[in-house]
C-alpha cells in the first residue's frame, strides 16, 4: 500500500486510519502509557525532515481510490536481447563425428518494479563453447563432451555512481562509495515504500568447465551404459547486502502502551522518525568460490523377456565443499560453549560427504491383453535417489560474517532511542553483531522418489496413464534461530518469560544468530492421471490431473521468503510439521491444437487455420499465519496466533473475496509470554484459473519462405487470479485481504517471416 496522501500535508492526519495516534515523547514511565495527539494529527513541526524529503522526492502520490493497493502503474520493463549461435559438424570416415558449438547471449534490462521512479539496471552476458566427439562401432558407442561457460551479471540501482541519496536525505554517516549509492530501505509495516533492493548492487563472474565421457555397449539382452562426469566451478561474487541500511517502523511507538495493538500506525512512526529496529552492513561481500564435482555411473537395461525390461543403475556423486580462494570464510565455532561462539576462519562451510550413492531401478512390463477397449497396456515402476548438492549462497553468506553487521533494536515501551537520522549512532542499544553460520556436519540433502503407473492405449490414438508418484526428502536445509531466550545452545530449553529480550539472550553481547542445518524432512504423495492424443482427426491433446499432498517441516531455505520465517519454538521443531507451501492440492493442466475445417467456398484465406490453447486450473497453496512485527512471547522468534475455539478458518467459496479470503475472526493474539497454538501453513490460498487461446495460420510465400500470422489471448475470460492474502494478524485491517492480482486479459497479434 502507498502511504496516504494526508501524510505529506501540513499536519499528518490519521483520523481515518481506525487507530488512535499517540505521542512517543509523552510516555508516562510509571503508568506505561502515552498521550494521544489531538485529533490524531501529527503537527508539522514534529514531522521528521528526512521523511518530508523522502516523500517529496521519491514516493509518488496515490492514483487509485482503493483502500489497499492505491497506487497503480503499468510502466513496462525494457529488455534488449541479442544472441548469436554457431555450429560446425564434421563426419569422419569410419563413423566418428566431431561437433563444435558457440553460443553468445547479451541482455540489457531496465526493471521498472512497483515504483518506476527508481528502476534497476541489469546487464547479463553469457557465452558457451562446446566440443563433442562421438565414436560408434557395431556394438558400442563412445561419446565425449567438453564445454566452457562464462556468465557475467551486472545489477545496480539507478542511483549507483550518480546520487548519494543517503546524504541528500540527511542521514548521518552516509555511505560514500559511489558503487553503493541508492535508497535505504524504509520499511513501514502495511505500507509499500519506494526503495532500492537491499541486495544491490551485485556483480557476478562465473566460469564453468564441464567434461563427460560415456560408453554404451550392447551385449545380447543387455544394453550397458557407464561413464564419468566432471564439473569445475568458479563463482565470483561482489554484492552489497544491506549496505544502505534497513529501518523498520512497526507502529509501536505511536501506540498507547508500546504494544502496537489497537492503536498506533507504522507510517506515523516513520513520519516522526522513530524506527524500532535498524540493521546495516558496512562494506561489500566479495567471494571467489571454487568447487569440483565428480560423478560416475553404470546402468544395465536388461530385456528379461520380450515383454519385460528391467533397468538397474548406480550413480556415485561427490561434490567437494566450496572453498574461497582468498580464505575469507568465517563460520560459527561452538566449541567455546558455554561461552559465546566465536567466528573462526575455515576452508569450507561443511565437511566432505563421501557417502552419496544413488541406486536406480526401473521396470517396464507390457501386460497381456486386458478386458478394456483399445490396444496395449504397459505397467511401469521405478525408484531412485537423487542428491541436491550444497548451494553456493550458504557458503557466500559466511563471507559476510567478515563485514561489520550492526543490529539495533529498542523496546517500544520506552522512550525512542533510535531515530531515522541517527539509526546507527553509538547508543546503549547498538553494537550487537549478528552472525550467520552453517553446520559443518551437514549431510548432503537427497530425495527418494518412487512411482508406479499403468498406461493403456485407447481407441482413436488416445493414451491414458494412471500413476502413483511419491517422494521423501531427507537432510533438507532449514534455518535455526539461536541466541534466543530459550538457550537451546546450552541444552536448557527455557520457556518464554518477561524481561528485556536482549538481556534474556543466551549471549547478551550478541544479536540474533542464524545457522543453516540439514535436518528438515518432507514427504509427497500423489495420484496422477494423464490423457494424450496424438494429432489425428484434426486434434492433438495433452491433459493431466494431479491430486497431491506434500508435508514438510521447513518450507524454504531463504529467510523472509513467503513463510520461511523460522520455527516458532526452537525447543520443539516437531510442531513445524505441516502442509508444504508448494502443495497446491489439485491441479488440472491441458494443452491442445485443433485444425479448423477448411471453408472452401470462401477461398484460400480461410483454409489451414488452427486453434490452440492451454488451460490451468489449480488449488491455492497454503500460507503460514504469523505475527510479522509483534513478539508477544518475547522469544526472539516468529510468533503464531491462537485459533479461536469453534471458528472455522476456511470460508465457504461463496463468502471468499479479496476483502477477506479466509475467516480472520478465527484467530486471536496469544497471552503474553506464550506461543500461539495455530499450526504451520493452515491458511488457504487462492487458486488459479487461466485459459489462453491462439489462432494461427502459416502462409507460403515462396519456396523456403513463409509468413505465420498469430492472434493470441492470455487469461481470455479475464478471470481474477488473486495474489497471496496478507497472512499476518498484526497487520490490522489488512489481515486476510488480497492486495495484488495476476495479469488481466491480454491480446496480441504477431507476424513472423521465416526464410
Amino acid at each position: 500500500m502507498r502511504p496516504p496522501g494526508p501524510a505529506i500535508s501540513p499536519a499528518a492526519d490519521f483520523t481515518g486510519s481506525g487507530n488512535a495516534i499517540y505521542d512517543p515523547l509523552s510516555l508516562n514511565v510509571a503508568a506505561g502509557t502515552r498521550t494521544p495527539f489531538p485529533g490524531d494529527r501529527i503537527p508539522q513541526a514534529r514531522i521528521d525532515p528526512i521523511a518530508t524529503a523522502f516523500l517529496a522526492k521519491y514516493q509518488p502520490l496515490p492514483n487509485s481510490n482503493s483502500a489497499a493497493g492505491n497506487y497503480l502503474d503499468a510502466t513496462p520493463n525494457l529488455n534488449n536481447n541479442d544472441s548469436a549461435n554457431g555450429r560446425i559438424d564434421h563426419q569422419f570416415t569410419g563413423g566418428s563425428l566431431l561437433t563444435g558449438r558457440y553460443t553468445l547471449n547479451n541482455e540489457s534490462n531496465v526493471v521498472a518494479g512497483s515504483f518506476p521512479l527508481l528502476p534497476t539496471s541489469e546487464q547479463v552476458r553469457a557465452q558457451q563453447v562446446a566440443v563433442g566427439y562421438t565414436t560408434s562401432r557395431t556394438s558400442w558407442i563412445n561419446e565425449a563432451r567438453l564445454s566452457f561457460t562464462r556468465l557475467r551479471l551486472y545489477d545496480v540501482p539507478e542511483s549507483a555512481f550518480k546520487t548519494n541519496v543517503e546524504q541528500a536525505l540527511g542521514l548521518a554517516n552516509p555511505d560514500t562509495n559511489p558503487f553503493d549509492f541508492g535508497l535505504p530501505y524504509f520499511n513501514a509495516t502495511d505500507y509499500s515504500m519506494v526503495t532500492d533492493s537491499p541486495t544491490l548492487p551485485q556483480v557476478q563472474r562465473d566460469n564453468l568447465w564441464q567434461a563427460h565421457d560415456g560408453i554404451s555397449l550392447v551385449r545380447g539382452r543387455h544394453t550397458v551404459k557407464f561413464g564419468v562426469d566432471f564439473i569445475h566451478s568458479q563463482l565470483n561474487y561482489l554484492q552489497s547486502n544491506n549496505v544502505r541500511g534497513t529501518y523498520n517502523y512497526s507502529g509501536a511507538f505511536t501506540s498507547a502502551d508500546g504494544s502496537g495493538v489497537g492503536s498506533g500506525d507504522p507510517f506515523a512512526d516513520f513520519l516522526l522518525g522513530y524506527p524500532q529496529e535498524t540493521i546495516k552492513t558496512s562494506g561489500s561481500g566479495q567471494a571467489y568460490l571454487r568447487q569440483n564435482d565428480y560423478a560416475g555411473y553404470v546402468q544395465d537395461e536388461w530385456r528379461i523377456a520380450p515383454r519385460v525390461t528391467l533397468n538397474l543403475g548406480l550413480r556415485y556423486e561427490y561434490a567437494s565443499p566450496y572453498t574461497e580462494a582468498r580464505h575469507n570464510l568465517l563460520n560459527l565455532d561452538y566449541s567455546t560453549l558455554p561461552n559465546a561462539p566465536r567466528l573462526a576462519r575455515v576452508d569450507s562451510a561443511v565437511n566432505p560427504d563421501y557417502h552419496n550413492l544413488a541406486p536406480r531401478i526401473g521396470l517396464a512390463w507390457q501386460l497381456p491383453k486386458l478386458p478394456l477397449p483399445g490396444g496395449a497396456s504397459v505397467f511401469r515402476a521405478g525408484y531412485g535417489i537423487y542428491y541436491s548438492q550444497e548451494i553456493s549462497t550458504e557458503t557466500y553468506d559466511l563471507v559476510l560474517n567478515g563485514l561489520s553487521n550492526v543490529h539495533n533494536e529498542t523496546q517500544a515501551t520506552q522512550l525512542p532511542v533510535l531515530t531515522t537520522r541517527n539509526g546507527f549512532a553509538t547508543t546503549s542499544v547498538s553494537g550487537f553483531p549478528s552472525y550467520f553460520g552453517v553446520d559443518p556436519n551437514a549431510r548432503t540433502a537427497y530425495i527418494q522418489q518412487w512411482t508406479a503407473s499403468l498406461q493403456h492405449e485407447l481407441p482413436k490414438k488416445v493414451l491414458l496413464e494412471i500413476a502413483y508418484a511419491a517422494s521423501k526428502g531427507t537432510h533438507l536445509g532449514r534455518f535455526r534461530q539461536f541466541n534466543t531466550p530459550a538457550h537451546v545452545e546450552l541444552g536448557q530449553n527455557l520457556p518464554p518469560r518477561p524481561g528485556d529480550l536482549q538481556s534474556l539472550r543466551t549471549f547478551p553481547e550478541l544479536g540474533p544468530i542464524v545457522q543453516r542445518q540439514h535436518i528438515a524432512n518432507s514427504s509427497y504423495n500423489s495420484l496422477q492421471v494423464k490423457v494424450e492424443k496424438s494429432l489425428s482427426a484434426r486434434l492433438s491433446l495433452l491433459a493431466s490431473f494431479v491430486w497431491s499432498k506434500a508435508i514438510d517441516d521447513a518450507d524454504t531455505i531463504i529467510p523472509g521468503l513467503f513463510d520461511s520465517v523460522g520455527a516458532q519454538d526452537e525447543r520443539n521443531l516437531r510442531l513445524e510439521r505441516g502442509l508444504s507451501f508448494s502443495n497446491p492440492g489439485r491441479r488440472i493442466a491441458a494443452g491442445y491444437v485443433y485444425r479448423l475445417p477448411d471453408v472452401k467456398m470462401a477461398g484460400p484465406v480461410l483454409r489451414s487455420w488452427s486453434l490452440s490453447g492451454t488451460v490451468t486450473l489449480q488449488d491455492g497453496t497454503p500460507l503460514n499465519a504469523f505475527l510479522f512485527t509483534l513478539d508477544l512471547a518475547n522469544s526472539g522468534t516468529p510468533n503464531r496466533p491462537n485459533i479461536v475455539p469453534g471458528q472455522t478458518i476456511a470460508l465457504p467459496r461463496s463468502l471468499r473475496s479479496d476483502a477477506e479470503f479466509f475467516n480472520t475472526a478465527a484467530f486471536s493474539a496469544p497471552a503474553p509470554y506464550t506461543f500461539g497454538d495455530a499450526g504451520r501453513d493452515i491458511l488457504p490460498g487462492p487458486g488459479n484459473n487461466i485459459f489462453d487461446f491462439a489462432l494461427q495460420r502459416r502462409f507460403r510465400v515462396h519456396e523456403g519462405q513463409s509468413i505465420q500470422f498469430r492472434a493470441e489471448t492470455f487469461n481470455t475470460f479475464n478471470h481474477p487470479n488473486w495474489g497471496i492474502p496478507v497472512p499476518n494478524p498484526d497487520f490490522g485491517p489488512f489481515f486476510g485481504k488480497i492486495l495484488t492480482s495476476g495479469d488481466p486479459r491480454r491480446m496480441q497479434f504477431a507476424l513472423r517471416y521465416d526464410f
